[in-house]
């Protein structure tokens, strides 16, 4: 038999395979891989306040370094008086304003490089009765991601509208002592949006190490800490009748009109850091999936502050029936 003929009935065969194929681009198919929250807002702290359980908690050091979005600059301070017990709580305070001076929403609340004990339980609650902390908002403990790095995410349900928030840290572990010194990196708090990100999501690490060379030419390396990296894409249906990811998070107008990505990529592009939220819960109601609950330490070591390394762009693949947004992320150190 000739390569021609071969090769013609390989075409024929793969024809004949094609007719019983279905092949699929659409939100519903099982390229969604998970969850994924971005939070935002380009929100201002104005003030940090301290207390706790006890007299004695203090700031050591200037508090502009809890906002600056860079969890490497710590501010240093100080745990309450003894006698300390597994009870002891210190908590900062942080006042949250806005552009147009509307009530801040908060999806996402962090606290990031934090020399405080793994394990210790972190909760976070609004200002109703400020200048005292109002309702709880949620409670997480403090973990440890794969850069050493020790952190605290509460995800709320929802958006909760509040212009200030308290973060609370517990001696639960007992390991921490009266007065004893610890430093806080930066507190976060964004504005949450929810999607389904597809499977060729790539994360990893950037090395930012240095190669030098001495006189004789040898070379050596600096080492310097890894930056996480995002590369993603991400869904979103107008299709009437569908009941999308985040209809209730705004980023829909209705269940049936064109989506607002244009918006949301505009409120990304402008916040100087983003909350970069992975693989969370599902919930049933909205994404049709058996219910699962992200662990502390699943969050904290997926999730890092970050800053666009380009303009997100949209992209409308199937006939203005869905539309996608790709975005590559840098950790912000």
């Amino acid at each position: 038999m000739s390569v021609r003929s071969v090769l013609g009935l390989l075409l024929s065969a793969f024809a004949t395979l094609a007719q019983g194929c279905i092949f699929h681009s659409s939100f519903e198919d099982s390229d969604m891989a998970s969850q994924l929250i971005l939070a935002y807002g380009g929100y201002t702290y104005s003030s940090y306040t301290i207390g706790g359980s006890a007299a004695g908690a203090a700031f050591l050091s200037d508090t502009a370094a809890l906002g600056d979005g860079r969890p490497s600059t710590v501010t240093r301070c100080q745990f309450v008086n003894g006698p300390v017990t597994s009870a002891s709580t210190v908590r900062i305070g942080v006042t949250i304003n806005t552009q147009d001076g509307s009530n801040p929403e908060l999806g996402v609340i962090a606290a990031l490089n934090l020399s405080l004990p793994v394990g210790t339980v972190m909760r976070v609650y609004d200002a109703a009765s400020y200048p005292a902390p109002g309702s709880l908002i949620g409670a997480t403990t403090l973990q440890q991601n794969n850069t050493g790095i020790v952190s605290g995410w509460v995800v709320p349900n929802d958006n909760v509208q509040s212009n200030a928030v308290f973060v609370e840290f517990v001696n639960n572990t007992g390991l921490i002592t009266a007065n004893e010194e610890f430093t806080v990196g930066d507190i976060f708090a964004g504005k949450a949006s929810y999607w389904l990100m597809k499977r060729d999501a790539k994360m990893g690490f950037l090395d930012t190490g240095k190669t030098r060379f001495a006189a004789s030419g040898a070379s050596y390396r600096t080492p310097q800490p890894p930056i996480r990296t995002a590369n993603f894409t991400i869904n979103a249906v107008q299709t009437s009748g569908f009941t999308g990811p985040i209809t209730q998070k705004q980023a829909f107008v209705t269940d049936t009109t064109q989506i607002d990505l244009a918006s949301l990529c505009n409120e990304i592009f402008k916040a100087q850091v983003i909350g970069f939220v992975p693989w969370t819960n599902y919930d049933p109601a909205t994404y049709g999936h058996t219910a699962s609950k992200s662990t502390p330490q699943i969050v904290c070591k997926t999730a890092f502050l970050a800053g666009l390394s380009n303009e997100p762009s949209i992209t409308s693949p199937n006939n203005d029936q869905f539309y996608e947004m790709s975005m590559e992320l840098l950790e912000s150190i």
